[in-house]
């Protein structure tokens, strides 16, 4: 067994292909949890709830581990063959359909936007990146599958690959930084 990496157009069109996966999951979730909370529900989350919503990740660090919690989990399918990373981007991509949905109910979209508009994107940006890197190896692997191209075997190309899907990681855990750094000023400014 050859461990190789793809060719750079093959490389190319497999992140891609990884990242459009990411994303229709992603969407797909987040409009389940955005549909799936009515507006009576999320009035009542807000009297459950009881109070001050900035005692919950106020400061870098929290902010920080909780994030990178999260894109680890996304990540975990590069030692899955991609099986974990598509349930964690549903399973996460639910909870922020949801607490959209929440959110927009209760302060309307105008505020919650206002309000975390710093960051999110951001932060989002980085969890889809995370699991476009935790599905990379299997996408390229199955590419080399599909395609047939190239000496190595499948299994090479997906060793291969997990070093790609290092450095994509750590461009999620920069966004991810980038988000929780600006998240920290916008609390503080509050």
């Amino acid at each position: 067994m050859l461990i190789a990496d793809l060719d750079r157009s093959t490389k190319k069109k497999s992140l891609l292909t990884a990242f459009a996966i990411s994303l229709i999951l992603l969407v797909c979730g987040a409009s389940i949890g955005y549909a799936s909370i009515s507006p009576a529900w999320a009035a009542e989350s807000l009297r459950i709830g009881g109070g001050d919503f900035k005692v919950f990740g106020a400061v870098l660090p929290a902010i920080l581990l909780r994030n990178l919690g999260v894109v680890m989990f996304l990540y975990s399918g590069v030692a899955t063959f991609g099986l974990t990373s598509i349930i964690s981007t549903g399973m996460l991509s639910v909870y922020i359909g949801a607490t959209m949905a929440v959110g927009a109910s209760n302060v309307g979209a105008g505020s919650l936007v206002g309000a975390t508009g710093l960051y999110v994107p951001f932060e989002f940006t980085g969890c889809l990146v995370a699991a476009t890197a935790g599905l990379y190896p299997t996408v390229a692997a199955l590419s080399r599958i599909f395609t047939g191209s190239g000496r190595a075997s499948s299994p090479g190309v997906y060793i291969g690959a997990f070093r790609t899907s290092l450095v994509v990681l750590a461009w999620a855990g920069a966004l991810i930084l980038l988000a929780a750094i600006i998240e920290t000023v916008v609390i503080a400014a509050r």
